[in-house]
């Protein structure tokens, strides 16, 4: 999750993650979630967090220092335009 202080409110935005939200500092609340998606996680009763083909966290991470350039198994990212969303990159 990545987000920005605004200089004028006391709100956070959450961006590049698959719920994309609003946090209210002043309240510590979150606003409406604008977008909540199903990361289409390989097997997760299996707890496979490996991200499936279609899943709508591939290229869609952030770069923003700090960027580490390896998944959690140490695949290099990103695979694509953009790192994927979450600990796995996906191959």
């Amino acid at each position: 999750i990545s987000g920005y202080p605004s200089p004028l409110h006391n709100f956070y935005l959450f961006d590049h993650c698959l719920v994309k939200t609003t946090l209210n500092t002043a309240s510590g609340h979150f606003i409406q979630p604008q977008t909540n998606l199903d990361p289409l996680f390989n097997n997760i009763a299996n707890n496979n967090y490996h991200l499936t083909s279609s899943s709508p966290a591939i290229d869609h991470g952030d770069t923003v220092p700090p960027f580490i350039g390896l998944d959690i198994t140490g695949n290099t990212r990103p695979n694509g335009p953009l790192p994927d969303i979450g600990a796995y990159e996906f191959y």
